[in-house]
């Protein structure tokens, strides 16, 4: 690589830094550090609403309500079964 090409990728990577991390460092000045953090919201924004991803803890969550509205019939404890099912079993 020659001079130009590490000194485009110094400046590609220093500017990603800056927008990912810029507003937590402290030797800038406040209008230079909320300019990272409105560069960041921006790109975020401009990311499409189909493309976020879904809470799939959602629907578990809805069907757990749900089931908790519900009146469920009590599971007969194994002292309760019948002793004829485990005969077989001696």
């Amino acid at each position: 690589m020659n001079a130009k090409k590490v000194g485009f990728w110094a400046v590609i990577l220093i500017a990603i830094f800056f927008i990912l991390d810029g507003d937590r460092w402290e030797f800038l000045p406040q209008p230079v550090r909320s300019a990272s953090f409105e560069t960041r919201t921006f790109l975020i924004g401009l990311w499409p609403d189909w493309l976020k991803p879904k809470d799939r803890n959602e629907d578990m969550e809805e069907e757990i309500e749900r089931l908790q509205g519900q009146v469920l019939a009590p599971v007969p404890e194994p002292s309760r079964l019948p002793l004829s099912d485990f005969s077989s079993l001696t």
